[in-house]
């Protein structure tokens, strides 16, 4: 009842930054033992086998893999939606997380790197999230997550609702591939 827990959705992909994630919560854990992280991935023993790398307590943390439409049931159990990618990269600049659609929309504030492209921007300017730093330092990530506690689940869900559908881009769509 008391733990704060963070969800991290996705594959494991160098791109998605599990290695930099990972101890960045155990800081955070090893700080305010009132967080906790539940890991949804695509590779079990891959998280696994990162967190006990960097001796993340399994007391901290659970992974699963889960078929697509269980997903969100877990999200709703949650606090908060982390999602990080490699820094200036061109995978970066153009890309369109839906993580951060599944997790707007099951009412978690987010906790994102900068390297969202413009996402960054109406996640910060709608209440809905925070950017974090490019190292992911626990210290600077602590301070954001327990401002994020604080968000309630129906500013995520209506941020959802402005930005994840598709009307807000079928213009832009429609001149991409004309």
């Amino acid at each position: 009842e008391n733990s704060k827990i963070v969800a991290w959705c996705g594959s494991t992909a160098y791109w998605q930054r599990l290695y930099d994630i990972i101890p960045m919560m155990k800081g955070i854990c090893d700080r305010d033992g009132t967080f906790r992280m539940v890991f949804v991935a695509n590779g079990v023993q891959v998280v696994r086998n990162l967190c006990a790398k960097f001796n993340f307590d399994q007391k901290y943390w659970r992974v699963f893999e889960l078929p697509q439409p269980c997903v969100s049931k877990y999200l709703r159990a949650c606090d908060i939606g982390i999602h990080a990618l490699t820094v200036d990269d061109l995978r970066s600049r153009f890309c369109s997380p839906v993580k951060l659609g599944e997790y707007l929309a099951s009412g978690l504030p987010v906790a994102i790197t900068r390297t969202m492209g413009d996402m960054k921007e109406w996640i910060v300017n709608e209440g809905a999230g925070v950017v974090l730093a490019d190292d992911l330092n626990p210290t600077d990530a602590y301070d954001k997550l327990v401002s994020l506690t604080a968000i309630p689940r129906d500013v995520a869900r209506e941020c959802a609702r402005r930005h994840y559908r598709w009307e807000c881009y079928h213009d832009n769509i429609i001149k991409t591939f004309s």
